[in-house]
Formats: C-alpha cells, sequence, structure tokens
C-alpha cells in the first residue's frame, strides 16, 4: 500500500508540475484574459514553494558548489529531474552533491521547478543548457530553444548557433543558421564566438548554398 499511494503522489506531482509550467508559458505568450492555469494547480504549486521556503516537510538537500544549500522535496525533485529521480531511487542519503555547475544555475533550476519561472539569459545561456545534459528536463530544452530562436540577433547568432550545435538543439540550430546566413558579414565581424566554432561547425555553414 506504501508503495502504491507514494507511485500515485510521484505520478501526480510529476503531471501536475508539468502543466503548471507549461501553463505559465502559454498566458506569457498569448496575454489572455481567459484562466489557463486551473486553480487546484496553482494552490498546489503555491503550497509547495511555501514549504520549501519555511524547509517543512523538505526531505532532501542540495549541496551545492559554494557548499550552500537548498532544501527540497523528494517528490518534486524526481518528478521533474530523470537525474534525481534515479540518485533518489538508488541512495538512501538526504543529501545529493549538486556542485557540477555554479550555485546560480542550481537555484535558478530549483525555482523553475516549483515555480514554473526560470531566468534566462544570454549570459546564463551555455551553463543552463550545460546541466540540462546532466539534469534532462524536457520542457526546460523547449524553453531554451524558443528563448534562442526569439533573442537571436547579429550579435548573438554565432554563439547560438554553437550552442545549439554542441547541444544537439535541432530547431534552434536551423533557425540560427538561417539568421547567420542572412546576416553572415555582420555576425562574423561583431562576434567573439566565431573562433570557438568546431571544424564540424564551420563545415556545416560553409557547405550551405545560401550562403553563396
Amino acid at each position: 500500500i506504501h508503495s502504491f499511494i507514494h507511485s500515485f503522489i510521484h505520478s501526480f506531482i510529476h503531471s501536475f508540475i508539468g502543466h503548471f509550467s507549461q501553463s505559465i508559458l502559454f498566458v506569457s505568450e498569448t496575454m489572455t484574459d481567459r484562466p489557463t492555469v486551473p486553480s487546484g494547480t496553482s494552490a498546489l504549486m503555491t503550497s509547495l514553494q511555501r514549504l520549501k521556503e519555511n524547509q517543512q516537510l523538505t526531505e532532501v538537500v542540495l549541496v551545492l558548489s559554494d557548499k550552500s544549500t537548498i532544501h527540497c522535496h523528494k517528490l518534486v525533485l524526481s518528478a521533474r529531474s530523470p537525474y534525481f529521480e534515479d540518485i533518489l531511487k538508488e541512495s538512501g542519503n538526504n543529501e545529493i552533491k549538486a556542485d557540477f555547475v555554479n550555485e546560480n544555475t542550481i537555484r535558478n533550476i530549483v525555482e523553475y521547478f516549483y515555480t514554473g519561472h526560470i531566468n534566462i539569459t544570454n549570459e546564463n545561456l551555455h551553463d543552463l543548457l550545460a546541466v540540462n545534459q546532466i539534469l534532462k528536463v524536457e520542457d526546460l530544452k523547449v524553453r531554451y530553444e524558443s528563448f534562442m530562436a526569439n533573442e537571436v540577433d547579429v550579435s548573438s547568432s554565432v554563439e547560438f548557433y554553437r550552442l545549439a550545435r554542441l547541444f544537439n538543439l535541432p530547431e534552434a540550430e536551423a533557425h540560427c543558421m538561417e539568421f547567420l546566413l542572412m546576416y553572415f558579414i555582420e555576425a562574423v565581424s561583431c562576434s567573439q564566438s566565431f573562433g570557438k566554432l568546431t571544424e564540424s561547425d564551420l563545415i556545416s555553414l560553409f557547405a550551405d548554398d545560401r550562403l553563396n
């Protein structure tokens, strides 16, 4: 019975948090007056965030690179990330080292787990993409691709193209490459990332007929 209850709660939180995150994205993009987030889901997320802030019923402590900590709920971490789910299944330890990236990135992602909000900038994009290779949060991958498609410009197109190829984001790669080819001279002349492109990146770029 205990196993069944745990499994049910895990599935419930995973489903509701995922729906909540997507609902927030939809609201921010459509600016509609029609409510799109079910009140029950919103109340659940608010309650979980309050419990985390007050360190109530938090069974797991994340130890960050600067030795600071974040108290979290086991079910939230395991529902949102396959990486944390595997660790929590295999280990009875209530402390998890999350020192594989800077502390601000982990705090940003944990905030997303609980609220559906994440701060993405040109400056932190690389770290967010890199840590998601470990955490494997699929809906965050969609967020990052959307950010790159919406924010690409002359100054960022080379770096975004490089990151899209590095972290296997085909939709973002196609969009950034199209922009880069359209403004190639301007983009290359003002970018510090062109020298970071790999041989494979350059071959893919120069082999495109649109550059000629």
